[in-house]
């Protein structure tokens, strides 16, 4: 009997241990996102209560995304829906707004694109000026 427990003991321990350490020397911590800081405006906001959220944006021209396979390919200015991570707030941004926004791209992630970051820019000074000179 003691050697029944033994044995048992030993194959709880490696199967623990293989566990731990990932069986077939797979990682099963997920792969760094890649990271794009991009200027764009607000074209759409999420409808009121829909989930998942997602902003239209018209976005600059990224050159150094990334395909699925990790080649730079690059992608034109265009207008997209984007899903919004949970913590971005849309508080004082409205249709029209330019923005900066951090995009976070994980091929095997659910969704594979979320914009993490958003916030909003000064409107350009070529606004203010056309007002006219001050008086």
């Amino acid at each position: 009997m003691n050697r029944f427990v033994f044995l048992l003991s030993c194959s709880l321990l490696l199967g623990a241990v293989s566990l731990s350490t990932g069986c077939g020397g797979q990682s099963t911590q997920p792969s760094p996102p890649d990271v794009y800081t991009v200027r764009g405006e607000i074209r759409r906001l999420p409808a009121a209560g829909k989930t998942p959220r997602e902003l239209w944006l018209h976005h600059e021209d990224i050159p150094d995304f990334k395909d699925s396979k990790g080649e730079v390919v690059g992608m034109e200015a265009m207008t997209m829906p984007f899903p919004l991570a949970d913590e971005v707030s849309l508080e004082g941004v409205a249709i029209g707004n330019h923005v900066e926004f951090v995009l976070e791209v994980r091929w095997n992630g659910k969704p594979p694109v979320v914009v993490s970051r958003l916030e909003k820019l000064a409107e350009p000074a070529a606004s203010a000026a056309s007002t006219g000179p001050d008086t």
